[in-house]
């Protein structure tokens, strides 16, 4: 792929020119070039029609000519059967999704070779809208909506996270919001394609790219942006800056390159989002969980993904029925014990090390409890400055149709 403004060349799968930082996705190629349209794949999978480009393949609408079904499906890049490594991650995103069998996560229906060798996924087909239009669309949500929405991705990310499985790019735009049963916000994520396996599996290969940071700048944790060792909180740093987006409608960070956004995620402090909207009255509760999540040193996070949404689903119980669910009032995050209130009355407010120069990180209504370790507490030296060159680029994503 040529970036169209440098001429500088780059394999498919980069997302930025790291000559000039133009969007390398602008350049996706059109149908013109398209070769698989009207072909059967698999010797019963109908092509019909060309839904997105991501940096790895094509995703296609197509039907299960057996079945009468219509089903979506992803074929690799012809450029990039050359590579090795970029066809062991895409056999290993249809191994890391069909390894989630959750309401919540994308169906893997089938895996296969096309004729002229390259491989395919098939998934289940969605009707619906991204996560991105509809912050674009329906913008101001209401409370109630996002915390919802964030609920079904926490917990199919704690799924994910129970098999040692970390998205690593978790963004609006890997979310869709489709109708199922009458529930017109029912989430599914998507692309599992970067998704790191913590505990590898022996037969399973290892896969790194030098010089490739994985993910999309806006939603990237500092820790993945310096491009070091991850975990599952990395993805809870990732819901956190949408759960942001979905209050404000903005990125918690936004400037002209992915340099800078990755330097504001590893050294500067979100705007808290009733100062950035002061006419929208963001609900103290939902900023609170926000920026607990996004907090620079991953200790300081929710400990789990399950631990968030816990906490935004407590953000709108009575009081009749936190007293009658005492179990999930405490909410663990970090080192520290988070007790939901339900609007009364509280008795302190601790604040958290991590932000002494800001006010409270938890409103009267959340209360910190500072825990006592068994061992001191092991802190994160400060993030040195981000090591990028002119050739380190980022990985695309794949397109949200599905």
């Amino acid at each position: 792929m040529e970036c169209p403004r440098c001429g500088h060349d780059y394999e498919p799968g980069i997302r930025y020119c790291g000559e000039c930082g133009y969007n390398l996705a602008d350049a996706a190629p059109t149908d013109a070039d398209d070769t698989y349209m009207g072909r059967v794949l698999g010797g019963k999978y109908l092509v019909l029609k060309h839904l997105g480009d991501g940096g790895m393949g094509r995703v296609y609408a197509a039907e299960h000519l057996t079945l009468n079904k219509k089903v979506a499906v992803k074929i690799l890049h012809k450029s990039l059967l050359r590579n090795e490594t970029q066809v062991k991650r895409f056999q290993r995103e249809a191994w890391s999704a069909s390894r989630l069998d959750h309401p919540n996560s994308i169906s893997i229906i089938d895996f296969g070779a096309t004729d002229d060798g390259s491989h395919f996924i098939i998934m289940e087909y969605l009707e619906g809208r991204d996560l991105t239009t509809v912050i674009a669309e329906d913008f101001p949500l209401k409370p109630e909506r996002i915390v919802h929405i964030m609920a079904q991705v926490l917990s199919v990310l704690y799924d994910a996270h129970q098999k040692k499985i970390i998205h690593r790019d978790l963004k609006p735009d890997n979310i869709m919001l489709i109708s199922r049963a009458g529930e017109p916000d029912f989430a599914k994520v998507l692309d599992f394609g970067i998704a790191k396996l913590q505990e590898r599996d022996p037969s399973q290969p290892a896969l790194t790219m030098q010089g490739i940071i994985c993910g999309t700048p806006e939603y990237m944790s500092p820790e993945q942006a310096m491009g070091r060792e991850l975990d599952a909180r990395t993805d809870i740093y990732s819901a956190g800056c949408i759960l942001y987006q979905m209050l404000t409608g903005q990125v918690p960070f936004d400037a002209n390159n992915y340099q800078a956004i990755l330097g504001m995620h590893i050294r500067e402090e979100p705007a808290r989002p009733s100062s950035l909207r002061p006419d929208l009255g963001i609900h103290p509760k939902l900023e609170e969980i926000a920026l607990i999540a996004m907090q620079k040193q991953r200790d300081m996070r929710f400990t789990t993904a399950l631990a968030m949404k816990h906490a935004l689903e407590l953000v709108f119980r009575t009081p009749s029925e936190l007293a009658s669910e005492p179990s999930q009032q405490a909410i663990n995050a970090g080192g520290r014990t988070i007790f939901m209130g339900s609007g009364g009355e509280s008795s302190s407010t601790v604040e958290p090390s991590a932000r002494p120069e800001a006010e409270p990180l938890l409103s009267a209504e959340i209360i910190l409890e500072e825990a006592a370790p068994a061992e001191p507490a092991q802190v994160e030296p400060p993030p040195p400055e981000p090591q990028q060159t002119p050739e380190t680029a980022i990985k695309t994503d794949e397109p949200t149709a599905a």
